[in-house]
């Protein structure tokens, strides 16, 4: 192999990687050689509808950036959780947590749906929910 081959191989290599790369004139050069052109990947996610943008912007027009992570929390949980799992899964000390659960709870975006006795602490913890 010659030292010139090298740099055109991991170019090729490249561009199979990433096709946002590959232009018409790289394309009809691989056919020239007889090689296949790299096929674009399948898209992996489903672009939203026009409904779901518009409710996304809506919601993020009126919510901060870690009241919205908070939300997202509470929905990828899937059922009511504690200030402590929210913090958990966020990776979040529960200082943070608790201040943006009282804002969205004032908001009316999460409310209180019960309460659980947590024998670790000796005290009752709240289960929130997003309404």
């Amino acid at each position: 192999m010659h030292a010139q081959e090298r740099p055109n191989r991991s170019f090729r290599h490249a561009v199979a990687m990433n096709p946002l790369v590959a232009t018409p004139l790289f394309e009809s050069a691989v056919e020239a050689r007889g090689e296949k052109v790299p096929a674009a990947p399948p898209r992996l996610l489903k672009r939203p509808s026009a409904t779901q943008m518009e409710s996304f912007e809506k919601l993020l027009g009126s919510v901060s950036m870690k009241q919205h992570a908070v939300l997202d929390a509470l929905r990828a949980i899937g059922r009511p959780a504690t200030t402590n799992e929210i913090a958990e899964h966020l990776h979040w000390t529960i200082n943070l947590v608790s201040g943006r659960i009282a804002e969205l709870t004032e908001m009316g975006y999460v409310r209180e749906h019960s309460t659980i006795w947590n024998e670790a602490t000796r005290r009752r913890r709240s289960l929130w929910e997003q309404t």
